[in-house]
Order: C-alpha cells, then sequence, then structure tokens
C-alpha cells in the first residue's frame, strides 16, 4: 500500500509531503502502465478547461492505451452527467473504450456513486478522495492510495462489475465470497 496525495498548487511549499508521491503522476503512472484493462469509477469527470493540466493528460493516456488495446470503461454517476458529459459522449465512439452511467437512485434506492478510483489489470487498484476532476489534483488538499493486491483487487473488482451490470441494465454477476486474506 502506498499512500499518495493531491496538494493544491498554491500551497505546495507548506503542505507538499516529499515522502508521499503526488497523486496525478500516480495516476499516470497507473495509466500508462495498464496492459489488458482499466476500469475508472468516480462521482464525475470535469477534464481541465483549458486543455493543459494533470487529468487532461491522465485522460490522454487513458485514451492512448485504449488505441493499444487496453480495455477502458468509465463508470460515473447519472446525475452529473448533464453537467459533464464530454469525457463519457467521447469514450462512446471509440473502440476499447466505454463508458456508462450509473443511476444509484434507481438500481440502489437513492444515493450517489461516490467512491472514486480505478482498477488496472485486475491487479492494482487506487482509492481516494479525489475526484476525477481537474481541481482535485491542482487545487485541493487530496489523499489516496495505491494497492497492488491481486486479492483485494478481485474484491474490488466484483464491486466494479455489479455497478457496471446495474449501469447497463444487465443480469447481475454472480456474487462470489469476498477473501478474508
Amino acid at each position: 500500500i502506498t499512500f499518495v496525495e493531491s496538494v493544491p498548487l498554491e500551497t505546495e511549499e507548506h503542505f507538499d509531503l516529499p515522502d508521499v508521491p503526488d497523486a496525478p503522476a500516480v495516476w499516470l503512472d497507473l495509466v500508462r502502465n495498464a496492459e489488458r484493462s482499466l476500469d475508472i469509477f468516480s462521482f464525475y469527470v470535469s477534464p481541465d478547461p483549458d486543455g493543459e493540466g494533470p487529468l487532461r493528460r491522465v485522460l490522454e493516456a487513458a485514451e492512448d492505451r485504449a488505441g493499444q488495446g487496453v480495455d477502458v470503461r468509465l463508470l460515473t454517476d447519472a446525475k452529473f452527467y448533464k453537467t459533464y458529459p464530454e469525457t463519457h459522449d467521447r469514450w462512446l465512439e471509440r473502440d476499447h473504450l466505454d463508458a456508462r452511467l450509473l443511476d444509484c437512485g434507481r438500481a440502489w434506492g437513492g444515493g450517489v456513486l461516490h467512491a472514486k478510483g480505478m482498477l488496472v489489470d485486475g491487479r492494482r487498484f487506487f482509492l481516494g478522495s479525489q475526484n476525477w476532476d481537474w481541481r482535485a489534483l491542482s487545487h485541493i488538499h487530496e489523499l489516496g492510495v495505491v494497492v497492488d493486491h491481486p486479492d483485494l483487487a478481485a474484491d474490488l473488482a466484483r464491486i466494479f462489475a455489479v455497478d457496471w451490470a446495474l449501469a447497463g441494465g444487465e443480469a447481475l454477476p454472480p456474487l462470489q465470497r469476498i477473501t478474508s486474506d
């Protein structure tokens, strides 16, 4: 387990912990090293409005990996789609990219998809407080963890599979017991 952080640009000299990796660099590394699959889940995705910045680079890297045959899926909450449709809609038009909206009101009887992270090749994952929002990587102090543990990644993959199926109106996958290791 590795802790990572996002530090507001305006406060780097005060709050940036030198021994804790920066989330934007870690996200980019995780995405660039995906070999088979990349599953991203977040409340919403809001890329940098000026076309630059760390989140835009991460999203472009995901699109590049899809162009090289990596299956990339994006799951976001349906409530914010009208506000932030850009990435979702663009990904539906490309090979190896897929996007779905999870309506938690319909699927779960209420709430929102508030989990934020990514699952890489079913063996590593990131979970954190960062939304996939340019502000979360540049202007808000956020924390997260990268976990390199295949059994825990498999558990997260099962949770993602349920939400993905619900978002697609599909039958739920068989629920397996979560490991206790």
